[in-house]
């Protein structure tokens, strides 16, 4: 398969990056000359100084714009220099060799089976606790190594311009949390699928730590996340597409956090005062 023929951008965001790693990361990803690595840099006032060339654009928004915003803008980038296929990545990504070709080599396989095909993903090996994150929303397909699933995350996904531009971009009113979601849920309403290849893995971070108690593993995030991932979610009840059992289900285990994260979580106050407030500017459509 000859990739010369196809134009893919890179976009990766990045917020207070601690140990992101420019060098490794333009080995990992520019393996052709059609190959355009776009950062946008959501730090509030930074400025990496990275200078741009032909295959590197570095954007420094010098605020938090949130991820849906800065994936738009890098989005909008690449559509205005031709590109025809779209990878993502989170800063704490850590990308495999010769990911960019295996994951577009992918997508065109399983598009010939399913043309209506809107994205494909990686499988994704938490960084926490080396377990593999699986989407409960997915079904076996008529092709080996690929499960289509109700919504995978955006980290280590392709999408064609083409299909960005009938489903459109980010809700960047959503700002960070379930932003990736919608998107595919969003798609599926339009009769595309989503999917995941398990021929390919990532490591990839998700949440900030994990907390043990007794024989189970809760999965936590930063203080500031509870706000969005509780607006956010009063925000998706509303949108007929969002799937009726993501609901109910997500919802029943944000309704018990409510009792039990603030007692076992440190800074558990603040914690609840995010979600309180998430939940007042969730019903009141405050962005």
């Amino acid at each position: 398969m000859d990739l010369q023929i196809n134009n893919i951008s890179i976009i990766i965001v990045l917020y207070k990056p601690i140990d992101f790693n420019l060098d490794k990361t333009i080995n990992a990803t520019l393996l052709s000359n059609k190959h355009k690595l776009v950062i946008v840099d959501n730090t509030p006032n930074q400025n990496l100084k990275i200078e741009n060339s032909e295959q590197i654009i570095y954007i420094p928004l010098l605020e938090n714009k949130g991820i849906a915003e800065a994936q738009n803008i890098g989005i909008n980038l690449s559509i205005n220099i031709g590109a025809d296929y779209i990878v993502f990545f989170d800063q704490d990504s850590l990308i495999p060799p010769n990911y960019i070709t295996n994951i577009l080599d992918c997508f065109l396989i399983i598009k010939k089976k399913y043309p209506n095909l809107a994205t494909i993903g990686p499988r994704i090996i938490d960084k926490n606790n080396k377990l593999e994150n699986r989407s409960r929303l997915r079904k076996s397909s008529a092709i080996k190594d690929f499960l289509i699933c109700g919504q995978i995350i955006s980290s280590g996904s392709i999408i064609p311009t083409e299909i960005i531009n009938k489903v459109g971009l980010m809700k960047s009113d959503l700002f960070i949390d379930y932003v990736d979601l919608e998107w595919c849920w969003r798609a599926k309403s339009l009769g595309y699928i989503c999917g995941q290849t398990t021929f390919i893995y990532m490591d990839h971070k998700i949440g900030s730590h994990e907390l043990k108690i007794g024989k189970y593993t809760i999965g936590v995030s930063a203080i500031p996340r509870y706000y969005y991932i509780y607006r956010n979610y009063i925000k998706l009840m509303f949108i007929n597409y969002v799937p009726i059992r993501w609901k109910i289900s997500h919802g029943v285990r944000l309704f018990f956090r409510i009792f039990y994260f603030p007692i076992i979580l440190d800074n558990g106050r603040e914690v609840l005062k995010n979600m309180i407030r998430g939940i007042r500017d969730g019903i009141f459509n405050k962005k």
